[in-house]
């Protein structure tokens, strides 16, 4: 597996995801006791816009780009877009590319930094909060310690991220939640996602489980929505935004969220934010989205 999120740091299911994400956070610190989140595929946690891997194909520009300098946003992106700003203006890009490459060259509310959902967490999460970062690929597990070296709150595991759901839930802090969002290049990739729910619900029903999936060649995912509902777990809702028309099976159209246990309000923060993005994100006449109950 050569997955390598740089390529596509700050696209538009990163914007997605992590609007939404930030949001479960905050609703698990309305509670004074402190949580834990475990992400199973973590990632490097950070990204520079600048380096030639995220220019390559420069999909931030697709996803990020369009939306740093909304003075209409919703709240819940209004606040994704400041934590992304203030990370910018705190961090310095970890190499230098040519003028050439300057992403404020032609587009000027592209950041120079991206902060995937490790740093978005620990952006929110409060000092007692717990961080379980799981990373298989050693290059990139380094990075991302690298990145959170001075973070006491997070540890870093170089591991398998489905053998994390076993090996780390439920936390001792009895609250939290976890991320599952892998690469998508093996075989058999939901019926992983699958099993890890299952062992995770079985051992934490009060969690959060979340998990962001791709929407390429039709249907792909249903059979993993179909298993959800037949599972009868105690609540389940699964989100989608599609912003471009389909040109083959392999092309990205949108994406998805799917979350077991979603906290209280969530639904009105997917009404308040997928007309918004769609809006600003899709491709004239692409666009549109979704809120199902599964449960």
């Amino acid at each position: 597996m050569n997955y390598r999120h740089i390529y596509h740091a700050g696209n538009f299911g990163d914007v997605f995801k992590h609007i939404l994400l930030i949001d479960i956070i905050r609703s698990l610190c309305r509670k004074e006791k402190p949580f834990a989140v475990l992400d199973t595929h973590a990632g490097a946690g950070i990204y520079d816009l600048q380096a030639p891997e995220a220019r390559k194909k420069s999909e931030f520009v697709g996803g990020l780009a369009k939306i740093m300098g909304a003075t209409d946003a919703p709240e819940p992106v209004a606040r994704y877009l400041k934590i992304v700003r203030d990370f910018d203006t705190s961090e310095t890009p970890r190499r230098n590319s040519p003028a050439s490459l300057d992403p404020s060259e032609h587009h000027p509310d592209a950041p120079r930094c991206y902060p995937g959902s490790p740093a978005l967490v620990a952006a929110v999460a409060r000092k007692n909060d717990r961080l379980i970062l799981v990373e298989k690929q050693p290059a990139v597990a380094a990075e991302l310690r690298r990145g959170l070296k001075r973070d006491t709150r997070a540890v870093v595991h170089e591991m398998d991220g489905y053998n994390a759901v076993k090996a780390f839930v439920p936390p001792t802090e009895a609250r939290g939640m976890v991320l599952i969002d892998p690469p998508y290049e093996q075989e058999g990739e939901y019926e992983k996602i699958y099993q890890s729910l299952e062992i995770g619900m079985r051992r934490w029903r009060q969690g959060t489980f979340c998990v962001w999936y791709p929407i390429k060649e039709p249907g792909a995912h249903e059979a993993l929505m179909d298993r959800v509902r037949e599972s009868r777990w105690s609540e389940a809702c699964r989100v989608e935004i599609r912003v471009r028309p389909a040109v083959d099976v392999k092309s990205l159209v949108g994406c998805g969220l799917l979350v077991v246990n979603p906290p209280w309000g969530f639904s009105d923060t997917v009404k308040s934010v997928c007309p918004w993005l769609i809006n600003r994100l899709a491709h004239p006449g692409s666009g549109r989205w979704s809120l199902e109950r599964l449960s």
